[in-house]
C-alpha cells in the first residue's frame, strides 16, 4: 500500500494516507476532504527540490501566514498539541518567525492568548529559563515582546529579592545551611547582574556580593577563633595534668 503526503484543506495539518483513497477525515480538526485536493494543497505549499546533499523546501509567505492563522484558530479551540505541530512546521521553514514562536509558547503552556498566559504564569519563576519564552522574546516585536520582557524581568527581580532578603544577615556555620546560603546569594547576584539597570538591581547586586564575602569572612574568623580556643584548651588541659602529676610526685617524696 503506497502512502502519499497531503495537507488538510481546513486546518493545514500535514498527513499521510493511502494513495488509492478518494476521501479522508482529518484526525486533527475532524474535517472531511477529497484526497486529491489535499495532495494538491500539500504540493502547492511544499516544493521539494533536489540539491546535491539535501532537499530544499520552498514555502511562500502566504502559505506560512495561512498555517499560522490555522494554528491560532486551533489554540482558540484548545487544540494545543495540533497547534504546536503546525507551528513547528512553520519554524522548520522560518525559525525566527515571531508569530510562530509566540504560538509555540502558548501551545506549550496550554493557553490561547497573551492575556491568558500572563494571568497564569506571571508569578511562576520556573518559566523564565524555558526556551519557548526566550525564543518568543528574542524573535518577538512590539507591545507583545515588551510585555513578555517585563514579565520575565519581574519574575527574576522578585526571585532574586526573595533569595537576598531570606539570606542577608543569616548566621550559618559550616554545613548544609552555610553552603545553601552561599549558593542562594550566588543565584541572586547572577539574576541582579542579568537585570542590569532594572529597578535597583545594580545596588542589590553589590549587596549580594558584600553579603557573600562577609559570610565567608565571618566563617574564616570563626574557624580561627575556634582553632585558638582549642589550642588554649589543650594547653590548659596539659598544664592541669602536669600540675596534678607534680603534686602526686611531691606527695610521694614527702611521704
Amino acid at each position: 500500500m503506497g502512502l502519499v503526503n497531503l495537507k488538510c484543506t481546513n486546518c493545514g495539518s500535514i498527513l499521510q494516507c493511502d494513495v488509492n483513497s478518494d476521501a479522508m477525515i482529518c484526525p486533527h480538526c475532524g474535517s472531511a476532504f477529497v484526497v486529491q485536493n489535499a495532495i494538491n494543497n500539500y504540493n502547492s505549499t511544499y516544493n521539494v527540490v533536489n540539491n546535491i546533499n539535501a532537499d530544499v523546501v520552498n514555502v511562500n509567505s502566504q502559505d506560512i501566514n495561512s498555517m499560522i492563522k490555522r494554528a491560532f484558530i486551533l489554540l482558540e479551540n484548545k487544540n494545543f498539541e495540533y497547534a504546536r505541530e503546525l507551528l513547528n512546521e512553520v519554524l522548520k521553514i522560518d525559525p525566527e518567525n515571531s508569530d510562530a514562536n509566540l504560538g509555540v509558547l502558548f501551545a506549550t503552556f496550554k493557553v490561547s492568548d497573551l492575556k491568558e498566559f500572563l494571568d497564569a504564569y506571571s508569578t511562576r519563576f520556573s518559566i523564565v529559563d524555558k526556551p519557548e519564552l526566550n525564543n518568543a522574546i528574542k524573535y518577538g516585536s512590539g507591545d507583545i515582546k515588551d510585555k513578555l520582557i517585563t514579565m520575565s524581568n519581574n519574575l527574576k527581580y522578585r526571585h532574586a529579592m526573595t533569595l537576598y532578603t531570606d539570606n542577608s544577615g543569616k548566621i550559618c556555620r559550616q554545613g548544609y545551611e552555610y553552603y545553601e546560603k552561599l549558593n542562594n546569594l550566588k543565584v541572586a547576584h547572577k539574576l541582579f547582574t542579568e537585570l542590569k539597570n532594572y529597578k535597583d538591581s545594580e545596588k542589590y547586586c553589590n549587596y549580594c556580593k558584600y553579603e557573600y564575602n562577609k559570610t565567608t569572612q565571618d566563617e574564616d574568623n570563626y574557624k580561627r577563633r575556634e582553632s585558638i580556643i582549642i589550642k588554649i584548651s589543650s594547653i590548659i588541659g596539659f598544664t592541669i595534668i602536669s600540675l596534678f602529676i607534680l603534686l602526686v610526685v611531691l606527695s610521694i617524696l614527702i611521704g
